[in-house]
């Protein structure tokens, strides 16, 4: 076996210029279609990154919109609940001042006391009581 030297091996290829003019027709039509669906194809990409850009700002606005409205509620339960505690606390001073006061003591006492020896009584109202009639009344 004969070994073959490495310069050979690396021969250059000669380089022509070949320009469409030299394809036959049916290379040439290949080609022609190949730049057309290259052509197609790069529409349709940029359609597609026109669309997500617009998607994705329109996400970006919607997560704003909700960050700000979800600021606004988180602000408006702190608000709630400081008016709910000032409200409790002011209705306890005022239970408070009114048991000082001795009359309302007593009669506050004599409620509870009523209540626990008293039953519980449920009373229905959804039948309205019966009208007076006035014509009864004027005839007597």
């Amino acid at each position: 076996k004969m070994a073959v030297p490495v310069a050979e091996e690396l021969k250059p290829v000669p380089v022509m210029n070949a320009t469409l003019k030299d394809l036959c027709q049916e290379d040439k039509a290949r080609v022609g279609e190949l730049i057309r669906r290259l052509a197609v194809e790069r529409q349709e990409k940029e359609a597609l990154q026109a669309a997500l850009q617009e998607q994705k700002n329109n996400y970006e606005s919607r997560i704003e919109k909700l960050k700000a409205q979800n600021e606004s509620i988180i602000q408006e339960t702190v608000s709630l609940k400081s008016k709910f505690n000032q409200s409790v606390a002011l209705l306890k001073t005022y239970q408070d001042q009114l048991l000082q006061t001795p009359a309302v003591a007593e009669v506050a006492s004599k409620a509870v006391q009523a209540d626990l020896a008293s039953p519980v009584v449920v009373v229905s109202t959804s039948v309205p009581p019966p009208l007076l009639s006035t014509s009864s009344s004027s005839s007597s």
